[in-house]
């Protein structure tokens, strides 16, 4: 259902005809009558408008009781829409206790995904801060969509009714750029890209709302590259265009004024990906470090232990795609780190076994085959559940994985 949330204030008004989409309004003393007869006459019958009254604001401005000819609100507006009007008693909001009272209040007139039509030109003090929460919580607890925010400036020639949701949009981006960052979460960001109501671009910028769908869309799919460890896809991901295409992102978002306070948080996503390089054998062992700033711990263990298998049959030009190669390269250092004699392997290919071993010693990379070993332990323990003897802690088990990756950095790198 579409609502119109309003709040009429204390204060004597003066009359102002109200201009909004080159159309201008009768002269009235209340911005509510002007939206009304600008806006909500268009609406079909499934709405309301919601205003909210303190004591005061209801005796002064609702009744009349403040002007000479007794006329308030209530007495403006046209009969067609007085049943579509509820009135809602709110206190004053002088205390903490009662600014409280006023955020149930509100709230409370949301119902599931309905649509919000804001005006906040007559309200309190603290009420922008106070809005912002309501609004969040309102689109988590009751799904509501906010459609516009109205602010009827009378400081202007003529006087204006102005848009203002680009507050809330701009919000909502700088949330879902935040929860991706600390989390790797990316739904709410892919869903605001692909969302057509924001009114974000004009025709100008077609090419630019384009980028930032495909470019939100590579995340979105990278994202899940990471939490399935696709280590192939990891491997094979185009990082030279996908960043050439978030640096446009960013240039372009720099003349949108509400959208231009986000680059400082496109750059941080830009730093995530600053040392991969399209074709580098050491892309999926980099894509560790991003398990870890996600918090994926079990995709971490197994990607840094298959990127290892991959960077040796890179630099070997082995097949790195071949579940029998690899198996051998796993098993060459298994059998190196445990100086297992040649007649005791048990091996597909003897070769590729010595060849791994040589290219262990040519390139001192006994440090690298024991931690190898080592993080081969973990990931068992994590891969089984922890149902086993050796029972590590979970704040040990992310403890170990960063050190691992820390110390196998510092030799490949």
């Amino acid at each position: 259902m579409k609502k119109l949330i309003t709040f009429l204030g204390s204060n004597k008004y003066r009359p102002y005809s109200y201009e909004y989409n080159g159309v201008k309004s009768d002269e009235t003393k209340f911005i509510q009558k002007a939206l009304l007869d600008l806006i909500c006459k268009n609406w079909e019958e499934d709405y309301k408008i919601i205003i909210f009254v303190t004591k005061t604001a209801k005796e002064y401005n609702w009744e009349g009781k403040i002007y000479e000819d007794k006329k308030g609100l209530k007495d403006e507006i046209s009969d067609s829409f007085k049943d579509k009007i509820k009135l809602v008693d709110i206190p004053d909001g002088n205390t903490v206790e009662e600014i409280w009272e006023i955020f149930k209040k509100v709230v409370n007139e949301f119902k599931d995904k309905d649509e919000i039509y804001l005006d906040i030109t007559h309200s309190f003090r603290y009420l922008p801060m106070l809005v912002s929460a309501i609004i969040d919580y309102a689109k988590i607890t009751k799904n509501i969509e906010v459609k516009k925010i109205f602010y009827g400036n009378i400081y202007t020639n003529p006087a204006k009714i102005m848009e203002l949701q680009e507050i809330s949009v701009f919000l909502d981006w700088a949330k879902a750029i935040d929860k991706f960052l600390s989390s790797g979460f990316v739904e709410d960001l892919y869903n605001l890209s692909r969302y057509k109501n924001m009114n974000l671009f004009d025709n100008k910028n077609v090419e630019l709302e384009r980028l930032i769908k495909d470019t939100i869309g590579k995340i979105k799919v990278y994202s899940e590259y990471l939490s399935t460890v696709r280590g192939v896809e990891i491997d094979e991901f185009d990082y030279d265009e996908f960043k050439e295409n978030l640096k446009k992102v960013i240039n372009g978002i720099g003349v949108i004024p509400f959208l231009s306070p986000l680059i400082p948080l496109l750059y941080k996503i830009e730093d995530l990906f600053r040392d991969f390089k399209t074709r580098d054998k050491y892309n999926t062992f980099r894509a560790v470090n991003l398990c870890l700033e996600f918090n994926l711990i079990q995709q971490a263990y197994t990607l840094l232990q298959e990127s290892i298998i991959t960077i040796i049959c890179k630099d070997l030009e082995l097949d790195h795609k071949n579940k029998n190669i690899r198996g051998n390269v796993s098993s060459a250092l298994y059998i190196y780190n445990r100086r297992i004699p040649k007649d005791k392997w048990r091996v597909t290919d003897k070769n590729i076994i010595n060849t791994v071993i040589n290219y262990i010693e040519k390139n001192n990379l006994d440090h690298l085959v024991r931690l190898y070993d080592k993080l081969t332990n973990y990931r068992n323990n994590i891969n089984h559940a922890g149902f086993n003897e050796n029972k590590i802690k979970p704040k040990d088990i992310k403890k170990k994985i960063k050190g691992i990756y820390e110390e196998m950095s510092s030799i490949l790198l």
